[in-house]
């Protein structure tokens, strides 16, 4: 416990080795506590990198931590939720998309034009650049809220207003709707 409480105390001051060595003692255990509960050993090796880059962007109060094994366990813990809301976008994405198509087409249209004002609304949210098209999906498709998605992106709170405003924008103008 004193090798870590050390090891936390210099990730405070930015020392990259002691990321390092806190990354060799607890990745393990935390891609393996992840596996545990999504049974994707891909997926708990990425969100296992996401979780350290958080603790190296967020090394300041990580450092203080009265445990961080209990720490980083929660943070796991709600990175498993996070991946479990975003398996529900595509689907919900989809959802949402036939609902804009009703409201923008009208309830007489067909299927067929539905299906292609979705696919032109999937064209256009990818053409987003990346980060711009994440805080969209983010907001929109997960229902996070602005703090929140400010929080897990690292942007600010303004920042992510923006992203939303020029991806409403984009998307208005690449649908051909009117505001």
């Amino acid at each position: 416990m004193d090798e870590t409480r050390d090891i936390l105390q210099r990730l405070g001051r930015g020392d990259n080795d002691a990321f390092s060595a806190l990354y060799t003692l607890y990745s393990g255990k935390c891609a393996g506590f992840i596996k545990a509960l999504i049974h994707d050993g891909e997926v708990a090796g990425d969100l296992t990198q996401d979780i350290f880059v958080k603790i190296w962007v967020r090394r300041r109060f990580v450092s203080k931590v009265s445990s961080f094994e209990s720490y980083l366990l929660k943070m796991a813990k709600n990175a498993v939720l996070d991946f479990s809301k975003h398996k529900g976008v595509s689907r919900r994405f989809h959802e949402e998309a036939v609902v804009i198509s009703k409201e923008l087409a009208g309830e007489d249209e067909d299927y067929a034009e539905k299906s292609e004002f979705i696919e032109k609304l999937n064209r256009a949210i990818s053409k987003l650049p990346p980060q711009r098209r994440r805080v969209f999906v983010m907001s929109r498709f997960q229902g996070l809220s602005n703090p929140q998605i400010a929080d897990l992106t690292g942007l600010s709170i303004r920042t992510v207003e923006t992203h939303i405003t020029h991806a409403l924008k984009h998307l208005r103008k690449a649908l051909e709707i009117r505001a």
